[in-house]
């Protein structure tokens, strides 16, 4: 329970609602500067737990569990406080809302599969979603609407969404098989 991947994921979900106060609090230095970082750190402590358990020999069926968990825990944290204080347009919205959509979905999907004893693993394409939501999201929080910046972090969203939808779709079909059953 207490591995060190475990650990890492532990504090990657104490630290949700700290970023979503300090994005709300109206302050540039905490809406701004330390969201971020801590988004970062969080962001990047994703890819050491689940190294750490691999090189540590400590993957554990909890951290299995918790870690997609936090993933979407944090993405979804920064998604309300960013739409909270406005800074994800109107038809952005659109894509945060495919993401969460394909979220629940897939969670609902892993679930139900789970009574047929089917694992949906985790596939590439997914990981490089993940991977654009943890890239757009400090992007969207750092930089003033206004700015180049902001810009690239709202394409990398949209990248994200199309991403989302893809594997969704495919984790879709894979479930599918087991449905009509």
């Amino acid at each position: 329970m207490f591995t060190i991947p475990n650990i890492l994921t532990y504090l990657r979900i104490l630290l949700i609602p700290v970023i979503m106060l300090c994005l709300m609090s109206g302050d540039p230095l905490y809406s701004e500067t330390i969201s971020t970082s801590l988004f970062i750190f969080a962001a990047i402590s994703d890819f050491f737990d689940g190294w750490l358990a691999r090189k540590l020999n400590q993957g554990t069926e909890l951290g299995r569990f918790l870690d997609p968990i936090a993933d979407k825990l944090i993405v979804v944290g920064a998604f309300i406080a960013l739409i909270w204080v406005g800074k994800i347009y109107p038809v952005d919205i659109i894509a945060v809302t495919l993401i969460l959509f394909r979220e629940i979905l897939v969670s609902g999907l892993r679930e139900y599969l789970g009574n047929f004893s089917v694992k949906m693993p985790v596939s590439y394409v997914a990981k490089w979603k993940t991977t654009a939501q943890l890239v757009a999201l400090p992007f969207l929080m750092a930089v003033p609407q206004w700015s180049e910046l902001f810009t690239t972090g709202r394409v990398i969203l949209w990248v994200a969404a199309l991403l989302t939808v893809y594997t969704g779709l495919a984790y879709f079909r894979t479930a599918l098989k087991y449905m009509k059953r």
